[in-house]
């Protein structure tokens, strides 16, 4: 079920993921050493959540229209990655539509979110992140959600396949806690996660985390089994090829918060915390 955080403030950002992939239909922890942080373009990263060959395809296309269009561009690759994540993610969800189980039932009826991703880098010069999850309409179809960052005051988002009572919870914590919007920057996502993980078996293994500002980019936290280079961009399999063979880590919900708002989003249904109260 899997994480990735991001916060920015000023020209500075953090982004954190775990490693921990699990099996689709029991849970089950499939690995620990699931790549998640990857390196796009020069100071350009994207975390995951979802089914890894969905996030190999997204890896692919944003190295792609770096190479091609000589961008570091985040937002011009997230309009491309939005187009090109969703035949993927249909044939993904015909598949799920065979599965018994409960995990399988809830992405099919929309009460989870099936690939999330964290785009950073810059835009215009500008440091900040893009975020686009994916899930199923009342229609039963594909509808992505995109939020966007780029101004100088600190703000977050979170996708995590938490259960919705603990993600809430922890979630509306991290928003009232003063400390959140006045200690380091490093230390607020370490915090979050770390406590998220102790109540969330599906979210494990060494932490992925990278820091860009001015200066470039900075690894805080990279496993000896993580690639440091740039690698040759993958072949993109099916997902008739790996659906069965392939492990998931997939995104129950998201999180986006600011010191004034917070806004909770879990699978179709979303809840909105301010100053003026709760909107759901």
């Amino acid at each position: 079920m899997s994480i990735v955080f991001a916060i920015k403030e000023a020209d500075t950002l953090i982004l954190r993921t775990d490693s921990r992939s699990v099996e689709v239909s029991t849970q089950t922890v499939y690995s620990d050493a699931e790549e998640k942080l990857f390196y796009i373009a020069p100071d350009t990263f994207l975390g995951t959540v979802g089914f890894p060959y969905i996030s190999r395809l997204q890896v692919a296309v944003a190295r792609k229209i770096a190479a091609d269009l000589n961008t570091t561009d985040i937002e011009v690759m997230a309009r491309e990655l939005g187009s090109a994540s969703v035949p993927a993610l249909v044939e993904s969800l015909a598949l799920l539509r065979r599965e018994p189980d409960e995990h399988s039932r809830k992405i099919v009826s929309g009460q989870k979110i099936m690939q999330s991703y964290v785009l950073a880098g810059r835009s215009a010069g500008k440091l900040g992140w893009v975020s686009q999850s994916y899930g199923v309409d009342e229609r039963g179809k594909i509808q992505a959600e995109t939020e966007s960052y780029f101004g100088d005051q600190r703000k977050l988002v979170c996708h995590s396949g938490a259960d919705v009572p603990t993600f809430a919870r922890l979630g509306h914590k991290l928003f009232q806690n003063p400390a959140t919007w006045t200690d380091p920057l490093e230390q607020i996502p370490k915090r979050f996660c770390e406590e998220l993980k102790r109540v969330t078996p599906t979210i494990g293994g060494p932490w992925q985390v990278v820091k860009l500002d001015s200066t470039g980019t900075h690894w805080l936290s990279l496993p000896a089994w993580h690639p440091e280079s740039v690698i040759s961009v993958p072949k993109s399999p099916s997902a008739s090829e790996n659906f069965s063979l392939r492990c998931v880590s997939s995104s129950g919900g998201q999180l986006v918060a600011d010191a004034s708002s917070l806004r909770i989003v879990h699978g179709s249904s979303s809840v909105a915390v301010a100053a003026g109260g709760v909107a759901i």
